[in-house]
């Protein structure tokens, strides 16, 4: 008997968990800035545009407050003119959202790890073009954290429509030589997320 009273509270338990919990998938595409630069009177960046996606679960706090997360893979870098910057990452985000009727609005902190990181064009350079690799021309760390702000709302019960910053809070660069240059990637998109 007791056996089946734990099997039956636990039942419930998932049950009322699971209609807490919305998993889903995001798509967006993305416009980032890469930025370099020593003090403001040398800096230099450039755009481009990119996408993200991934699976994506939003945990219902209450009616009006929920936390959206998920692992999207993104492409991100910017155009330098004769130079152009490639980033593939892995974001997890914790964005705390407010609902308010059909509408929501968030913030919270995005944890950006980069898979591979690569610079095309130019001259011919003695140095390694891949950004994360010992002796690179342009080293840059592979972990950044960025600041998300987001708003949107829900087009029906399973579709959402996004737009979204993220502002990078790191310094990225891995200069050594040079530790007063930084480097920095800004974003921000427009995304659709169906939730199942």
């Amino acid at each position: 008997m007791k056996r089946l009273l734990t099997v039956l509270l636990m039942a419930a338990g998932w049950q009322a968990a699971s209609q807490n919990v919305k998993p889903g998938f995001k798509a967006a595409m993305q416009m980032t800035t890469f930025t370099g630069y020593e003090t403001v009177y040398d800096k230099f960046s450039g755009t481009k545009p990119g996408w993200l996606a991934g699976p994506t679960v939003e945990f219902s706090l209450s009616g009006t407050f929920a936390i959206q997360s998920g692992l999207l893979f993104s492409t991100q870098g910017g155009d330098l003119g004769p130079y152009v910057i490639n980033i593939y990452a892995m974001q997890l985000p914790a964005v705390a959202v407010y609902r308010r009727q059909r509408f929501f609005i968030g913030a919270g902190p995005v944890l950006s790890y980069g898979l591979h990181g690569r610079f095309e064009g130019g001259d011919d350079w003695n140095e390694s073009r891949d950004l994360y690799e010992d002796g690179s021309a342009l080293p840059m760390k592979r972990l950044d954290v960025q600041a998300q702000v987001t708003m949107g709302f829900d087009l029906s019960e399973k579709f959402q429509l996004g737009s979204f910053y993220n502002k990078s809070l790191l310094n990225t660069s891995n200069h050594t030589d040079d530790p007063a240059f930084k480097t920095r990637l800004d974003s921000y998109g427009i995304s659709l997320n169906y939730i199942f």
